[in-house]
């Protein structure tokens, strides 16, 4: 294509180039400030992608990239979804660590995503509500926020929603070709595996009977026989592989079943309304309706969200939407109903793995990601209907419908941005303070040894790795002795256990200690508070670094600028993030 076509091609398409900008500046803008620090979950995917890149196993030396696809995964974690650590690979291992270069993949996966909410919606209604869907898509709360982030979802989303567009647009034979997508979004996460199979099959009917007619009936066949054996391959090679988490798969026999039954009864008189009410099967519908009915709560999803979305003050959505997509699922009851029971079925689907997971009650946002869709979908339809009346009515003038609802949006996404960025960090959220310790560690261990007393030593140490860029191919090795070694140790910094020769490490260097140990020295010493509330997360002793500077109590008055840790000087480092105390 010359430079001509580009141009013709993008002034006919003007407004999806324009909402991918927008999709692109909401997701990446900041990166390498918000969010503030890397989760656990992340970094393993992190941490083992690059592993695999300069030797060609994980951290410990035990798998290679390619093994987590046959369901053995690197040692000392819980089983975690198999794909990230290939599609991390590239850009992780070709560069330094860094926030931004850890999400930047996922970031642009989470762009491809609102380019395809525009061709399903396309496909599935027409072109302005597929490109009303992109839009709400590029704005949506939830996706701009697991957006800049390296968890599984991200790469869910976009192979199921691939694999959707394809298998509806797909004729005979290459109804097939949808098959290795749907494969790779099973291989994104692992909460949305018990999601698979049910989709494939709600997909199937809605294209067997509403798009294609009743035709292509041995082919659509031939997948959901795939995606089975594609299931049953999961369980039969991960129960091979001991790698189990069945256990946190929520049946009627699961314990904590039982052990309800059990109190409800003891506290209840003989009778046999008891046995017929009170029993496993009473009990865990109970729990599967509760736990569905506070995943469905408006106040949930549109107001507060949950401790995984840590906002608070903001929905998973914007208020708006909860009448956008009421009105949008009217629109549909009256235009095209069937469409409308496959977007509701799959709408339900998105709980299944929120409302069969063995955790208690309270709501986990990542377990509904596939709810997301649908909803969607729903907002658009809900945005057209209203553009559509407005410019039915006396006002008669679709600029005015187009102009309101963009001012609300735009009015709501302002409030989520001051919220997200303005807010958000200073919560501390994926532990903060130890990527602020981490960099006083790297700069501190140039010229005395550093010792941080933390009961979690392993954890801590990892997140080390990271923020400081230690791992390389010259340290793989060490950093793999080290993971087994009960004081984790690499250039100058060492994790010992709380409360353990504490006179000689202090002695013997900068002694730091996690508040996780308990309550410390009295005597003066800097420290590394939490920003939300100026509570000590590290004490410091004997501190050489920030002796020479003017340190504050707590960190105050901090800027956007400030989270940038790793570029900052010794100086605005130290008084930013040191305290005196």
């Amino acid at each position: 294509m010359n430079l001509k076509h580009f141009f013709k091609a993008v002034k006919a398409n003007w407004w999806i180039f324009l909402i991918m900008a927008l999709a692109l500046i909401t997701r990446v803008l900041f990166l390498d400030r918000v969010p503030t620090a890397m989760s656990f979950d992340e970094l393993e995917y992190i941490l083992n992608a690059k592993s695999f890149f300069l030797t060609g196993k994980d951290m410990t030396h035990t798998v290679s990239l390619l093994d987590p696809f046959l369901f053995r995964y690197p040692p000392g974690i819980l089983p975690q979804a198999e794909l990230p650590y290939l599609l991390l690979y590239p850009i992780v291992g070709l560069t330094k660590f860094s926030l931004f270069t850890a999400r930047i993949t996922f970031a642009l996966l989470s762009v491809g995503t609102v380019i395809l909410f525009y061709y399903l919606g396309r496909e599935l209604i027409d072109r302005k509500t597929g490109l009303v869907a992109a839009a709400v898509a590029a704005l949506n709360p939830w996706f701009i926020f697991i957006g800049r982030t390296s968890y599984e979802m991200v790469p869910a989303m976009f192979f199921y929603l691939l694999g959707l567009w394809i298998l509806l647009k797909s004729k005979g034979w290459m109804i097939l070709s949808s098959f290795p997508i749907f494969v790779l979004a099973f291989y994104s996460y692992i909460g949305t595996k018990v999601f698979f199979l049910p989709f494939i099959f709600c997909i199937v009917l809605y294209a067997y009977f509403v798009i294609n007619k009743r035709k292509y009936l041995r082919q659509y066949i031939l997948l959901c026989v795939l995606g089975l054996l594609v299931l049953v391959g999961f369980f039969i090679l991960l129960h091979a592989s001991n790698g189990s988490r069945f256990s946190e798969i929520l049946t009627p026999f699961s314990p904590q079943i039982a052990e309800q039954v059990d109190a409800i009864r003891k506290v209840s008189l003989a009778s046999p309304l008891s046995t017929l009410f009170e029993n496993k099967i009473t009990i865990f519908l109970r729990v599967i309706g509760i736990k569905l009915f506070d995943a469905l709560a408006p106040s949930y999803l549109f107001a507060t969200g949950d401790i995984f979305f840590s906002l608070f003050r903001h929905g998973l959505f914007y208020v708006v939407d909860f009448f956008l997509a009421a009105l949008g699922i009217l629109w549909l009851f009256r235009k095209n109903r069937w469409l409308l029971l496959f977007l509701g079925t799959v709408f339900l689907l998105g709980f299944a793995p929120q409302v069969i997971h063995s955790s208690g009650f309270g709501n986990a946002t990542y377990h509904i990601t596939m709810i997301f869709p649908p909803m969607i979908i729903f907002i658009a339809c809900g945005i057209v209907a209203f553009v559509d009346w407005l410019s039915r009515t006396w006002i008669r003038a679709i600029t005015i419908g187009i102009a309101i609802v963009s001012v609300i949006y735009f009015l709501s996404f302002l409030n989520f941005v001051s919220i997200y960025l303005f807010q958000y960090p200073m919560s501390g959220h994926f532990d903060f303070p130890m990527r602020t310790l981490s960099r006083y560690a790297s700069l501190t261990s140039r010229e005395s040894t550093v010792f941080i007393a933390t009961p979690q030593q392993k954890e801590k140490f990892r997140k080390h790795i990271f923020y400081a860029n230690l791992y390389q191919t010259s340290t793989s090795y060490q950093i793999g002795l080290a993971l087994k070694d009960q004081v984790p140790s690499i250039a100058g910094v060492s994790f010992v256990p709380c409360n353990k020769d504490e006179k000689v490490f202090m002695q013997q260097g900068v002694y730091i200690v996690d508040s996780m140990c308990g309550e410390g020295n009295v005597v003066s010493h800097k420290a590394i508070t939490q920003l939300k509330d100026g509570e000590e997360a590290y004490r410091i002793y004997n501190d050489s670094l920030c002796k020479d500077f003017e340190l504050k109590s707590y960190p105050v008055n901090l800027k956007l600028s400030d989270f940038a840790v790793e570029t900052l000087s010794v100086r605005e480092f130290c008084e930013v993030f040191i305290s005196s105390r």
